[in-house]
């Protein structure tokens, strides 16, 4: 569809029979076809094509809609799939093009009384906003399935405008979505106008006018400073479509907050220095030493000891009797950890609030204070760490019994990815079931613990969410096996997963299903290695993840650029990036 002709329009009911039918595979005895309700049927009048979808199904389909009256011949052609029947079977279909009669029923006006500009360019629903004649927004971002002046369909992977009568001239369109904000002038346009106005927003950043669509982030603790090596390596971003950034690590209650703050606050300026973008993530789960007055329930030799605390810790039964003193975590080796936190404790809960808050502070008020053209620099946060209950803190059956042992008598069989949801060790989540109020008795399934991890996101989210941070750069982080990988889902921040293999992550139908059904604007690949490999391999991998529709970022956790210069760098991977970085586009605004 390019161009509708202002002036009168044809209102037309259009029946369609089947003429005539041309398979798009070899031929199959017994083909029939039926026309379903929804079918889209394409439309050529005046040169012009317009994509309409049916009313009515059956044998015979009826389409309606409004074209030029001056329009001259009309031609309607099928392109959407009809059921085949083949020797009985109505399950096989294939696509099939056919022609159809028309006729013109009646006569009317076209007149819009507002212009609709289409800006959600990546998903099935259809995002606009309602502007006037001047630009102004008269109404919010709404999703639709059509566009209601005229029922016609549109096509993914472009933007309308429809033009207000009085609009002739010079038009300014301001389009405003969850993505941000993007404006166009459009001139010599006529009244009615209906065209693609921009291909350019198919690379949709967030709101900030000038930016990367798409980043590859370096990983790195967040005592080390690896900016001014990916600078050496690969340049701060020059405005193309694609850009390398440092993706540093907190753990919220591993050191005092007090260090970790002074450590963020030199990750910014570095990122701001050099030009390389910063990823901030911020795990309150995994590693929390720093906060012994929540966990230490058992060892009076220890600061923070309370009895109490045992509220703050898991249980192995639905009494706090059987807390927990000590967990294990195999990150390439097994060592042991605090006690696993419950995750809805009121006290943790609010050192969390307490912790997550000063960082995020540090962030907002920097990102505040950059420019406009450099708050491309704050690629994203990520509010939580890899996140799959009992994976990454999980505790042996009689655990507790290890506590003041040599850890060389632990065991080492580690978790059971099938046996979910105890991970073929001991069965935790009864505190935070408890406290959440998911569940207080019987026995823990898979679903519940799904449940308490959505609950927990969300609740982090909600955190989050008071510091004014756009949905497009924060993240949730899911790192776990099958229904416990949506818990990064959720409607205020965008999700993101762990993808430790050499296939493209769109093979994994379940992951791909939740991007499809999720309303974020992206979505990210937030730990990915392959550990060795040439150039070509490394550039091929990281190409085919990035080329995903929505694919925000891929962050690396392995070496690629050497530690300050401690160790070499992984030559193939920045060879590899090098080149993926020559080969981008520009990014938006540019």
């Amino acid at each position: 569809m390019d161009n509708i002709a202002g002036g009168t329009m044809a209102e037309f009911e259009l029946t369609c029979s089947i003429n005539n039918f041309e398979p798009t595979k070899a031929s199959m005895s017994g083909l029939q076809m039926q026309w379903s309700e929804g079918d889209v049927i394409i439309i050529s009048a005046g040169g012009k094509t317009y994509p309409f979808t049916t009313v009515s199904g059956g044998p015979v389909a009826v389409f309606k809609g409004r074209l030029p009256a001056d329009s001259g011949q009309i031609l309607a052609r099928f392109e959407a799939s009809v059921e085949a029947v083949q020797n009985g079977d109505p399950s096989a279909y294939i696509p099939c093009s056919a022609s159809a009669d028309l006729r013109v029923t009646k006569t009317l006006d076209f007149s819009p009384e507002v212009a609709l500009v289409r800006i959600q360019v990546d998903r099935e629903d259809i995002r606009y906003i309602q502007i006037t004649g001047n630009g102004e927004i008269a109404d919010g971002s709404k999703a639709v399935r059509r566009m209601p002046d005229s029922g016609r369909m549109l096509e993914p992977g472009n933007v309308y405008v429809v033009v207000r009568p009085e609009a002739e001239g010079q038009l300014t369109v301001v389009a405003v979505s969850d993505r941000g904000v993007y404006s166009i002038s459009l001139s010599d346009i006529s009244a009615g106008d209906c065209r693609v106005v921009s291909d350019a927003v198919s690379a949709w950043t967030n709101n900030v006018a000038d930016g990367p669509a798409r980043y590859i982030f370096i990983q790195t603790a967040d005592w080390q400073y690896n900016s001014s090596l990916i600078a050496e390596n690969f340049g701060p971003w020059d405005g193309k479509d694609l850009a390398v950034g440092e993706a540093a690590m907190f753990y919220i209650f591993e050191r005092p907050i007090t260090t970790l703050n002074a450590e963020l606050r030199n990750h910014l300026e570095a990122s701001q220095r050099s030009g390389v973008p910063i990823f901030v993530e911020l795990d309150p789960i995994t590693f929390w030493d720093d906060a012994p007055e929540l966990w230490n329930w058992f060892d009076p030799s220890l600061p923070g000891y309370d009895p109490d605390n045992r509220e703050n810790v898991e249980w192995t039964s639905w009494s706090s009797e059987d807390a927990v003193k000590i967990g294990w975590l195999n990150w390439g080796r097994q060592i042991r950890l605090k006690p696993m936190a419950n995750l809805f404790s009121p006290a943790y809960q609010a050192a969390v609030r307490q912790r997550m808050g000063r960082l995020l502070s540090t962030v907002s008020e920097w990102y505040e204070a950059l420019p406009d053209d450099k708050k491309y620099l704050l690629a994203g946060i990520k509010i939580i760490g890899e996140f799959g209950f009992g994976v990454n803190n999980w505790y042996y059956p009689d655990g507790n019994k290890y506590y003041d042992k040599d850890p060389s008598g632990d065991p080492l069989s580690g978790i059971t990815r099938s046996k979910d949801p105890s991970w073929g060790v001991q069965q935790m989540g009864y505190a935070a079931l408890s406290y959440s109020g998911i569940k207080t008795s019987g026995t823990i399934t898979a679903s519940d613990i799904v449940e308490l991890e959505r609950a927990y996101v969300r609740w982090l989210a909600g955190v989050v969410e008071e510091y004014g941070f756009p949905r497009e750069v924060l993240f949730a982080h899911a790192g776990s096996w099958n229904e416990h990988l949506s818990s990064c889902i959720d409607e205020r921040v965008c999700p993101s997963w762990s993808w430790y293999s050499r296939d493209n992550i769109s093979s994994d139908s379940y992951i791909m299903g939740l991007i499809r059904d999720s309303s974020a604007p992206w979505w990210g690949v937030a730990e990915w290695a392959i550990g060795s490999g040439s150039s070509a391999t490394y550039k091929r991998l990281l190409g085919e993840l990035l080329s995903n529709g929505g694919c925000r970022f891929v962050s690396i956790f392995e070496n690629v650029v050497g530690d300050n210069g401690s160790t070499a760098p992984n030559q193939a991977a920045v060879t590899a990036i090098q080149e993926l970085l020559s080969e981008s586009g520009p990014g938006v605004g540019k």
